[in-house]
């Protein structure tokens, strides 16, 4: 089994690091302590890095965040100080969840957004709120996992790290619509099913579906 990570950055309005520690010691369940975030109660610790303002970061997560975010939020975004990114190793669901409730963590002690630097997508607190209350495998994928491409080049999905499974790559020359449906259909039933594939075995996903090669 691949040893996989998924990144997830946070950046915020703190004034210094001591005020970023203070917030997150009094407003989540956390505690920082050099470069560990650790739970209060639980055996639950991740690996951080903080990184001091960055000037492309507006840009970033207005393209990361699919355009959605309103002039406030990436104005905010602009004037954030630090950000805080939290690299964890994935393993199992329960880590994976694991990842989400500590993103939702970092949000409730001054976070202004957060971007899955592992699948280049960006939510607000709000967006990731609701991901945080509906744990489970079709949210989780919808949010970390995102899909890339077109007819000519090819599509190609990036995050199915954060699942540890590879990433999948789709030839061009299909319609949009059939690509998305078919690297949605193959990811989840990779996840869900965890079949032992091989290079060289075909795949169909209804009777009447064209049949596909696999390769890697």
């Amino acid at each position: 089994m691949m040893e996989t990570q998924i990144v997830i950055g946070v950046p915020g309005l703190w004034k210094d690091r001591t005020e970023l520690i203070q917030e997150v010691v009094s407003k989540s369940n956390y505690i920082l302590a050099g470069n560990v975030m650790h739970h209060k109660e639980k055996e639950i610790g991740f690996e951080i890095d903080i990184y001091e303002q960055d000037p492309s970061l507006r840009e970033a997560f207005f393209y990361a965040g699919g355009e959605r975010f309103d002039e406030e939020l990436l104005q905010e975004l602009e004037k954030h100080t630090y950000t805080v990114y939290v690299i964890a190793k994935v393993d199992d669901t329960e880590r994976l969840q694991e990842v989400i409730d500590v993103g939702m963590e970092l949000l409730n002690a001054g976070g202004l957004a957060l971007k899955v630097e592992t699948a280049g997508v960006a939510y607000s607190k709000e967006e990731w709120q609701e991901l945080t209350e509906d744990k489970e495998i079709f949210p989780m994928y919808s949010h970390l996992v995102t899909l890339v491409g077109d007819e000519e080049d090819g599509y190609y999905s990036c995050g199915m790290q954060a699942f540890n499974l590879p990433d999948v790559v789709l030839d061009g020359g299909i319609d949009p619509e059939v690509a998305v449906d078919l690297l949605n259909d193959f990811n989840l039933h990779n996840i869900l099913e965890k079949p032992n594939l091989k290079d060289g075995d075909t795949i169909s996903f209804t009777e009447d579906a064209p049949v596909y090669l696999l390769s890697h």
